[in-house]
């Protein structure tokens, strides 16, 4: 597992809440800095956190009660954020409570600016604690235009929360799915088992529980050989509610069919700042949910073997989508979610083998 987390120093709802001053707050974060830098690897996101009940930045004694924020609230809430992105690399992404705390931190209407690091908007994401609560999630969104501007946001953001409260229609199967895929969902707290229960009995619980984040399948393979020159075509479905959001690799293994010592290894995509149309294979993190328009993920590639190949008559192939923070664990490594037994995974490596595919040299 990777973690997501989040510090919260009081779940008092009535005053005095209970939350620290921004000075000790910031004195805390500068302590906690080197562990969470030392385990970045096993840390999927984090959220800001420390401010008010829950660490939701409401209920709060210094940071501007219930939504009603001064400028100088406002000067102390923007230094945790400045904080939070300092001590975390730009691989990784920070969550805010709402769109609006967002915007008012960067100052920008805009919430798209994909896989660029450099900019601020496009690591500050945000969690939504009380999903299908309310028609607005109990505040999480302004109003309806707020909440399509996080559909957008989300799809390149890492998305996820809570449930906070029974609320059918909205919490039922046909909302939860529409606004789980609409939201581009990579996590979910349930906490309020009612709703799993409704979900179950709904007959969709499965579908979901297989949906969130991603969920990619190898569905085809081209590759021809013009000596050792490799090139050819990978495509994938991604099935799941979203893109990876972390970086990870995709490393082909080329290796003799008689000799697996003979092998080479070659990144044929990973995770650029930025994708264009014609470069989105390239990018795993533009691995967008499969559409009818878009069905696969097209990852073409051309690759030479070195000399060790000259004699070898046949190569067959593995995949490897490792995590570049912990490349040698398999544990980590992305299953392809393919149903049959044409790929295989192994938990020696966290390879895809292609079972039965070779390529005569």
């Amino acid at each position: 597992m990777k973690a997501l987390i989040r510090f919260t120093y009081t779940s008092k709802a009535t005053e005095p809440y209970g939350d620290a001053a921004p000075e000790i707050v910031l004195s805390h974060l500068q302590q906690l800095a080197p562990i969470l830098q030392d385990n970045m690897d096993v840390i999927l996101a984090f959220q800001t956190g420390f401010v008010g009940a829950w660490g939701e930045w409401y209920y709060t004694d210094h940071y501007g009660d219930e939504g009603h924020v001064t400028a100088q609230n406002q000067i102390d809430r923007d230094a945790l954020v400045s904080s939070l992105l300092d001590i975390f690399p730009s691989t990784r992404m920070v969550q805010i409570r709402t769109p609006a705390q967002k915007r008012a931190y960067t100052g920008v209407e805009t919430a798209i600016n994909a896989f660029d690091s450099s900019k601020v908007v496009s690591r500050l994401a945000h969690h939504d604690d009380c999903f299908l609560a309310s028609g607005l999630d109990q505040g999480t969104y302004e109003d309806k235009a707020d909440e399509q501007w996080a559909f957008k946001e989300t799809k390149y953001l890492i998305w996820g929360g809570e449930n906070c409260e029974y609320n059918p229609p909205k919490t039922q199967c046909p909302s939860a799915k529409e606004n789980l895929e609409s939201l581009h969902a990579t996590y979910l707290n349930i906490n309020h088992l009612d709703i799993l229960n409704t979900w179950k009995s709904g007959g969709c619980y499965n579908e979901i529980h297989s949906r969130f984040g991603y969920r990619l399948a190898l569905k085809s393979v081209t590759v021809t050989a013009d000596g050792l020159v490799l090139s050819g075509n990978f495509k994938f479905k991604n099935s799941g509610y979203a893109a990876p959001v972390n970086p990870r690799e995709l490393v082909l293994i080329v290796s003799s069919a008689a000799d697996s010592s003979i092998k080479e290894s070659f990144v044929i995509a990973s995770s650029l700042e930025k994708a264009s149309a014609t470069s989105s294979g390239k990018n795993i993190r533009a691995w967008f949910p499969s559409t009818t328009t878009k069905p696969t993920i097209s990852v073409p590639f051309s690759v030479t073997l070195s000399n060790t190949f000259a004699n070898v008559a046949k190569v067959k192939f593995d995949l490897h989508l490792r995590d570049p923070m912990l490349p040698s664990n398999y544990k980590y490594s992305i299953r392809l979610a393919n149903v049959q037994t044409s790929v295989k995974f192994s938990t020696d490596n966290g390879y895809n083998t292609l079972l039965g595919f070779t390529l005569s040299l």
